[in-house]
């Protein structure tokens, strides 16, 4: 995919990007700051991406894609659980991370 990259620690089959320029009033490096969720779903549309999912994020796949968002943070297309009851405390058994309320399920299977 010409413009995209694959980071190599990404676990799943996800190409990124940052710098993304097909939209009609892109800035001119391409690179966007404090965008609203659609706005921020709509940028990726138009370039024929999506926003990663909080798995994909976790696993670094946007990670070193431009625009040094690194350490920012940024929009997921993972809903919100929709009460904080719905997702587990820390030192609770878990299965995945998106069940964990921090987001991290640790190879003991507890959350972080």
């Amino acid at each position: 995919l010409t413009g995209w990259t694959k980071n190599k620690r990404c676990p799943y089959n996800v190409w990124g990007e940052s710098v993304l320029k097909a939209v009609p009033d892109a800035p001119g490096n391409g690179c966007y700051h404090a965008e609203t969720y659609e706005s921020a779903s709509d940028i990726c549309k138009a370039n024929n991406g999506r926003l990663c999912t909080k798995e994909e994020l976790l696993g670094d796949c946007s990670r070193g894609t431009g625009c040094i968002h690194d350490n920012d943070l940024i929009w997921s297309s993972t809903p919100v659980p929709e009460s904080p009851a719905t997702c587990k405390a820390a030192t609770q058994e878990c299965n995945a991370s998106s069940e964990c309320c921090s987001g991290e399920c640790f190879g003991d299977f507890t959350c972080a």
